[in-house]
């Protein structure tokens, strides 16, 4: 995780609050957008009063010159957004530990809702990231039907790697096990591969994660068994990985059961492994 103590030394109690806000808010903003935005949700500024454009737009530039917030361009057009999206975790996250949110979240879906805009051109565009910004609240808020359902015009907008980054980003850097941990075991099971994906490709360390498998019991889950064995066999632990394996119960067990017998020089059990692996693959897909 990127240490953001200076920059958060540097801002107010009341700055805080907008940029709390502003990570709901998600996406980019334009200056008008923010205006607005503060209005809807009531802000006053240190006097009490209501936020003028040219107070608006000292403060944006003092976030600005801060490091917290930069300047932005996206296809539609211009505008701001939080620096980091590491930072803009960090601050949904003290906001989701707020009386407020709930009702934050909701001002702000009904007065910025996603079908704002089509789905043509800039517009579309747009629309794609107010879907990804509900889809990410309604897993803040664990309401998952309305997951489900953002999930599914997601995946019709072409845009399901970007809903998975957002996975990875509210229960990572750093892992947010106390959170992970109340929900069910089934979509813990389904979100620790990519935690586990962002390890490796980091190069850090994965015994938080195997803790939080081990206390969660979700160790008989196949994707996960699988990431046991895959770690194994990188560590040279190939006889215990084929323990585990025991008889191959699926594609990814049959591959890896065969990469053990080769490097066990069994290569007749190999071979066989690999003719059956092919043959599910081609049954499969």
């Amino acid at each position: 995780m990127k240490n953001f103590e200076e920059k958060l030394s540097k801002i107010s109690p009341n700055e805080r609050r907008i940029l709390q806000n502003l990570s709901i808010f998600w996406e980019q903003i334009t200056a008008q957008e923010f205006q607005r935005l503060l209005k809807v949700l009531e802000l006053k500024n240190p006097e009490g009063k209501t936020y003028s454009v040219q107070y608006v737009s000292l403060l944006r530039n003092s976030l600005i010159h801060k490091g917290i917030l930069q300047n932005t361009k996206e296809y539609w057009g211009s505008g701001f957004q939080i620096a980091d999206a590491e930072l803009k975790e960090f601050f949904t996250r003290e906001a989701f530990r707020e009386n407020w949110f709930g009702a934050t979240v909701a001002r702000i879906q009904t007065n910025f809702p996603a079908e704002e805009f089509s789905r043509w051109y800039y517009n579309g565009e747009r629309r794609k990231f107010r879907l990804l910004r509900d889809y990410r609240l309604s897993i803040y808020q664990k309401k998952f039907d309305k997951t489900a359902q953002l999930f599914n015009q997601i995946a019709e907008s072409e845009i399901i790697d970007k809903a998975g980054e957002i996975i990875v980003q509210i229960f990572s850097e750093p892992f947010q096990k106390e959170f992970l941990g109340e929900f069910n075991k089934k979509f813990q099971a389904e979100i620790l591969p990519s935690l586990f994906e962002k390890s490796y490709e980091k190069s850090e360390p994965t015994d938080e994660l195997w803790n939080f498998v081990n206390e969660n019991k979700l160790e008989d889950f196949p994707i996960i068994k699988g990431y046991k064995i895959e770690e194994m066999m990188l560590r040279g632990e190939i006889a215990e990985a084929g323990k585990l394996i025991g008889e191959p119960a699926n594609l990814g067990e049959i591959i890896s059961a065969a990469t053990i017998a080769f490097l066990q020089k069994d290569y007749a059990k190999s071979v066989r492994l690999y003719e059956e692996g092919v043959k599910l693959w081609r049954k499969s897909f």
